[in-house]
């Protein structure tokens, strides 16, 4: 019996910690990271680090003055008509500068996420 009430009090506490519209965790200081956390990260980081941790964009393009737009597409449902998460960077003289992402989950997975303080607000797409 103790056994079957452990199982669902652990089963409640991870409901609430995906079913949480902050991802904020129950009883925490933290919440997890977003899709926005992790892109605005990548803000000042080489064209290179980014192509090497990311692989090959989907679509880029280059503008006359020598900057990229680089998009990387996701495919997060099942079936055709799935929604599609696209994510954008600006690199500029060889740098991420700028990044937007649009029709996005707020997180792709709770599996393994970093945490970041509540007190961290959540970052706004600098590209749109």
């Amino acid at each position: 019996m103790k056994f079957i009430i452990l199982l669902t009090s652990i089963a409640f506490f991870a409901s609430g910690c995906v079913n949480s519209p902050t991802g904020t965790l129950p009883g925490s200081s933290n919440r997890v990271a977003t899709i926005s956390d992790k892109m605005s990260k990548r803000v000042g980081q080489s064209e290179i680090t980014l192509v090497s941790e990311l692989g090959p964009p989907d679509y880029n393009y280059t503008a006359s003055n020598g900057s990229k737009i680089i998009s990387y597409e996701v495919d997060w449902g099942i079936g055709a008509n799935s929604p599609l998460c696209v994510m954008t960077y600006l690199i500029e003289n060889g740098i991420v500068t700028k990044w937007g992402n649009k029709g996005c989950p707020k997180r792709f997975t709770l599996k393994n996420q970093e945490l970041i303080p509540n007190s961290i607000p959540i970052p706004k797409p600098t590209l749109n």
